[in-house]
C-alpha cells in the first residue's frame, strides 16, 4: 500500500482539497490565456476583413474618379456640346480605347436618344438609353452619377455607366456623356492567391444589387444581397464587421465599407471556419 493509504480519510480529503485549491487557479489562468488568445485572433480577423473592404472601396473610388475626370473634359468639347448626330466627336473611339474594361462611350440628348457612340449605331432607328430613371434624375439635378446595372443595348451584356451632364455656356442642360463599364470584363480584384484563403470580395449597390464579385463574378451580376442584416447595414449607411451567411451559404465574417462619393459598398468576406476553428480546437483539445 502507498503511504497515502495509511492516512486517515479526513487528512487525505484535506490533501485533495489542498491540491485542488492549487490547481484551480492554474486551470483558470490557462483557460483565460486561451480565451484571451482566441479573442485577439477574432479581433485580428475582423480587422483583416475591415481593411480588405476599405482598400477595395478605395480602389473603386479611384477608378470611378478617373472616369469622371475623363467625362468632365469630354463634356466641354464643342462637338459634344453640339448634340448633333451628324457631327460626332471623333475622339470618342480613341478615348474608349484608354479604358480596356469600357463597353462604350456615348453622347445622349436631353430626351434620352443616343446621338453618338464609340460603337456603330443602327441607321434605321433611334436608340435610347435604358436607364430612364437616371435620365429623369439628371434632368432634375444635373451632376455626375453612376447608373444601376443594366443590359447594354448593343450586345446585351451587363454594364454600369458613369454619366456626366453636358451643359451650355449658360448652364442649361443639353444632354449627357456616359462611359459604360462592361461588368463581365471588369476585374477590380487581385488574383485569388493574393487574397487570404477563402476570401471573397463583392461590390454591391446601396440597394443590395451585386455588380462585381471576385469569385464567379458573371454568375452573380445583378443578383440581390442574400442576407437581410448585411442589407440593413448598407441601407443605414454604416461601415461595420458583420457575421452572416454568404451567397454560397458559407458562414463568413464580412467587412463592410462604403465607396466614397458613390452609392456602392464593398463586402470582404472571410470564412468563419478558418477564423474560429483554430481557437476552438485549442479550447476543446
Amino acid at each position: 500500500m502507498s503511504a497515502g493509504m495509511w492516512l486517515p480519510k479526513t487528512i487525505r480529503g484535506q490533501f485533495a482539497l489542498f491540491a485542488l485549491s492549487l490547481a484551480l487557479p492554474l486551470i483558470a489562468l490557462i483557460g483565460y490565456g486561451l480565451y484571451d488568445r482566441a479573442r485577439d485572433e477574432f479581433a485580428a480577423a475582423e480587422d483583416e476583413a475591415r481593411l480588405l473592404a476599405e482598400s477595395h472601396a478605395n480602389n473603386m473610388a479611384e477608378y470611378v474618379s478617373s472616369l469622371r475626370a475623363t467625362l468632365e473634359a469630354l463634356a466641354r468639347r464643342p462637338l459634344v456640346r453640339a448634340m448633333d448626330a451628324a457631327r460626332c466627336d471623333p475622339r470618342l473611339a480613341d478615348l474608349v480605347e484608354l479604358y480596356p474594361r469600357a463597353a462604350s462611350l456615348i453622347v445622349v440628348d436631353i430626351d434620352g436618344a443616343i446621338l453618338c457612340s464609340s460603337n456603330p449605331l443602327p441607321r434605321d432607328r433611334v436608340v435610347r438609353v435604358v436607364d430612364t430613371a437616371l435620365l429623369a434624375e439628371m434632368r432634375a439635378d444635373p451632376r455626375f452619377r453612376v447608373s444601376k446595372p443594366v443590359r447594354n443595348r448593343f450586345d446585351g451584356r451587363w454594364i454600369v455607366s458613369a454619366v456626366q451632364p453636358v451643359t451650355a455656356e449658360n448652364g442649361a442642360l443639353l444632354g449627357t456623356v456616359a462611359m459604360a463599364t462592361d461588368l463581365w470584363r471588369w476585374r477590380p480584384f487581385p488574383p485569388p492567391d493574393a487574397l487570404p484563403a477563402g476570401a471573397i470580395i463583392t461590390v454591391v449597390t446601396s440597394e443590395g444589387t451585386i455588380i462585381a464579385r471576385s469569385v464567379d463574378g458573371e454568375k452573380w451580376i445583378s443578383r440581390k444581397i442574400w442576407d437581410e442584416h448585411l442589407l440593413k447595414v448598407m441601407i443605414e449607411g454604416k461601415e461595420a464587421v458583420v457575421r452572416a451567411r454568404g451567397a454560397d451559404d458559407v458562414d463568413r465574417v464580412f467587412g463592410v465599407s462604403a465607396v466614397a462619393g458613390l452609392p456602392w459598398y464593398v463586402l470582404a468576406g472571410l470564412p468563419a471556419e478558418s477564423v474560429f476553428a483554430p481557437a476552438r480546437e485549442r479550447l476543446v483539445g
